[in-house]
């Protein structure tokens, strides 16, 4: 019985500094994804090109349902 709550305990310590480390992993990247956009901005800006259009989402249903024109 002992063993098995060793094993137990051992394996809830992985499984935390895993998901730990996922964590810690995806901040870094949108960290490193924030400032990758902010510079292709500052380059865009430097070579005078104008910003790329944004696409905007139009809904297709209402929230009564069926086709809208709103």
């Amino acid at each position: 019985m002992e063993e098995i709550q060793k094993s137990l305990q051992l394996y809830r310590e992985q499984v935390k500094f895993y998901s730990d480390f996922v964590i810690n992993l995806a901040k870094d990247y949108n960290e490193l994804f924030d400032k990758y956009m902010e510079l292709q901005k500052d380059v865009r800006e430097l070579k005078g090109e104008k910003p790329p259009v944004k696409a905007v989402i139009v809904p297709m249903f209402s929230k009564k349902g069926g086709l809208t024109n709103e």
